[in-house]
Protein backbone atom coordinates (compact mmCIF):
# COMPACT_ATOMS: atom_id res chain seq x y z
CA UNK A 1 0.00 0.00 0.00
CA UNK A 2 1.41 3.57 -1.01
CA UNK A 3 0.39 7.05 0.80
CA UNK A 4 1.38 10.61 -0.08
CA UNK A 5 1.88 12.76 2.35
CA UNK A 6 2.40 16.58 1.62
CA UNK A 7 4.29 17.49 5.42
CA UNK A 8 4.58 21.01 7.04
CA UNK A 9 8.47 20.53 6.22
CA UNK A 10 7.32 21.17 2.47
CA UNK A 11 8.30 17.63 1.56
CA UNK A 12 6.23 15.73 -0.58
CA UNK A 13 6.31 11.86 0.64
CA UNK A 14 5.22 8.53 -0.69
CA UNK A 15 5.11 6.21 2.22
CA UNK A 16 4.93 2.79 1.23
CA UNK A 17 3.81 -0.11 3.74
CA UNK A 18 5.00 -4.01 2.71
CA UNK A 19 2.43 -6.58 3.71
CA UNK A 20 5.34 -7.53 6.29
CA UNK A 21 4.37 -3.97 7.74
CA UNK A 22 7.83 -2.86 6.94
CA UNK A 23 7.34 0.84 5.98
CA UNK A 24 9.28 3.03 3.98
CA UNK A 25 9.44 6.80 3.29
CA UNK A 26 10.32 8.46 -0.22
CA UNK A 27 10.99 11.96 -0.85
CA UNK A 28 9.44 12.61 -3.91
CA UNK A 29 9.93 16.56 -4.46
CA UNK A 30 9.47 19.84 -2.43
CA UNK A 31 6.96 22.85 -2.70
CA UNK A 32 4.31 21.23 -4.11
CA UNK A 33 1.13 22.53 -4.55
CA UNK A 34 -1.28 19.93 -6.01
CA UNK A 35 -1.40 16.17 -6.73
CA UNK A 36 -3.10 13.09 -9.04
CA UNK A 37 -2.78 10.07 -8.70
CA UNK A 38 -3.32 7.99 -11.97
CA UNK A 39 -6.55 5.55 -12.21
CA UNK A 40 -4.24 2.66 -11.94
CA UNK A 41 -1.93 3.95 -9.24
CA UNK A 42 0.77 3.89 -11.46
CA UNK A 43 1.69 7.22 -11.88
CA UNK A 44 1.65 10.76 -10.02
CA UNK A 45 1.26 13.99 -11.57
CA UNK A 46 1.84 16.78 -9.52
CA UNK A 47 2.69 20.71 -9.46
CA UNK A 48 5.37 21.99 -7.89
CA UNK A 49 6.27 26.35 -6.76
CA UNK A 50 9.78 26.50 -8.12
CA UNK A 51 10.08 30.13 -7.11
CA UNK A 52 9.54 32.08 -9.60
CA UNK A 53 8.03 28.97 -12.43
CA UNK A 54 5.33 26.53 -11.75
CA UNK A 55 6.29 22.90 -12.85
CA UNK A 56 4.21 19.93 -13.67
CA UNK A 57 6.03 16.76 -13.39
CA UNK A 58 4.87 12.99 -12.96
CA UNK A 59 6.44 10.57 -10.52
CA UNK A 60 6.22 6.87 -11.93
CA UNK A 61 5.30 4.80 -9.21
CA UNK A 62 6.33 1.58 -11.37
CA UNK A 63 8.36 0.33 -14.29
CA UNK A 64 7.42 0.91 -17.84
CA UNK A 65 8.36 -1.66 -20.18
CA UNK A 66 7.21 -0.52 -23.47
CA UNK A 67 7.95 2.88 -25.43
CA UNK A 68 8.79 5.87 -24.04
CA UNK A 69 10.12 3.29 -20.88
CA UNK A 70 10.35 4.87 -17.84
CA UNK A 71 12.23 3.36 -14.28
CA UNK A 72 10.36 3.00 -11.02
CA UNK A 73 10.24 5.39 -8.45
CA UNK A 74 12.30 7.96 -11.65
CA UNK A 75 10.67 11.65 -12.31
CA UNK A 76 9.81 13.46 -15.14
CA UNK A 77 9.27 17.56 -16.01
CA UNK A 78 6.04 17.37 -18.42
CA UNK A 79 6.09 21.90 -18.39
CA UNK A 80 7.25 24.72 -16.96
CA UNK A 81 5.01 27.89 -16.29
CA UNK A 82 5.47 31.73 -14.96
CA UNK A 83 1.98 31.82 -14.53
CA UNK A 84 0.18 29.37 -11.57
CA UNK A 85 -1.35 26.14 -12.52
CA UNK A 86 -4.58 26.20 -11.04
CA UNK A 87 -5.70 22.02 -11.84
CA UNK A 88 -4.50 19.19 -14.01
CA UNK A 89 -6.09 16.29 -14.46
CA UNK A 90 -5.28 12.72 -16.32
CA UNK A 91 -6.38 12.31 -19.91
CA UNK A 92 -7.42 8.84 -20.46
CA UNK A 93 -8.27 7.58 -23.49
CA UNK A 94 -8.45 3.51 -24.60
CA UNK A 95 -7.80 2.79 -20.96
CA UNK A 96 -4.29 4.37 -20.64
CA UNK A 97 -3.15 7.84 -19.52
CA UNK A 98 -0.64 9.30 -21.39
CA UNK A 99 -1.98 13.23 -21.38
CA UNK A 100 -2.44 15.58 -19.02
CA UNK A 101 -4.73 18.26 -18.68
CA UNK A 102 -4.13 21.41 -17.04
CA UNK A 103 -5.44 24.73 -16.56
CA UNK A 104 -3.06 28.33 -15.90
CA UNK A 105 -3.95 31.77 -17.11
CA UNK A 106 -7.44 30.70 -18.27
CA UNK A 107 -6.10 28.62 -21.27
CA UNK A 108 -7.24 24.93 -20.36
CA UNK A 109 -4.02 22.82 -22.12
CA UNK A 110 -2.97 19.20 -22.95
CA UNK A 111 0.68 17.56 -22.70
CA UNK A 112 2.03 14.34 -24.15
CA UNK A 113 3.79 12.15 -21.67
CA UNK A 114 5.78 10.98 -24.42
CA UNK A 115 8.46 13.21 -24.70
CA UNK A 116 11.31 11.40 -26.77
CA UNK A 117 11.56 13.34 -29.84
CA UNK A 118 9.82 16.63 -28.48
CA UNK A 119 7.18 16.83 -26.51
CA UNK A 120 3.52 17.99 -27.88
CA UNK A 121 1.21 20.20 -25.84
CA UNK A 122 -1.23 22.39 -27.20
CA UNK A 123 -4.23 24.97 -26.63
CA UNK A 124 -8.06 23.45 -25.90
CA UNK A 125 -9.66 26.77 -24.95
CA UNK A 126 -9.46 30.05 -23.47
CA UNK A 127 -11.08 32.41 -20.90
CA UNK A 128 -11.55 29.31 -18.71
CA UNK A 129 -12.21 29.76 -14.47
CA UNK A 130 -12.19 25.64 -14.21
CA UNK A 131 -12.54 22.63 -16.15
CA UNK A 132 -13.80 19.16 -15.42
CA UNK A 133 -12.84 15.86 -17.20
CA UNK A 134 -15.25 13.03 -17.38
CA UNK A 135 -13.34 10.15 -18.64
CA UNK A 136 -15.97 7.57 -18.65
CA UNK A 137 -17.95 9.85 -21.41
CA UNK A 138 -14.62 11.49 -22.62
CA UNK A 139 -16.66 14.84 -21.58
CA UNK A 140 -14.65 18.19 -21.15
CA UNK A 141 -16.62 21.05 -19.21
CA UNK A 142 -15.17 24.45 -19.48
CA UNK A 143 -16.38 27.00 -16.89
CA UNK A 144 -16.36 30.75 -17.11
CA UNK A 145 -18.02 33.21 -14.81
CA UNK A 146 -21.06 33.55 -16.55
CA UNK A 147 -21.29 30.33 -18.44
CA UNK A 148 -20.49 26.78 -19.35
CA UNK A 149 -19.73 24.25 -22.62
CA UNK A 150 -19.05 20.54 -23.12
CA UNK A 151 -16.98 19.01 -25.68
CA UNK A 152 -16.61 15.56 -26.45
CA UNK A 153 -12.84 14.12 -27.10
Amino acid sequence: NNFLLNSPQEKFILVSVTPTKEVTQTVIDERVEQFIVDKKTEKIAYVKNAEHNFEVWVYYLKSFGEQPTKEANSRELITTSKERIGKIAWLEFDGFERHLLFLTSGQLKIAELDGRDRRNSAILATGLDNFFYEPSEQLIWGVTKDSFWQARL
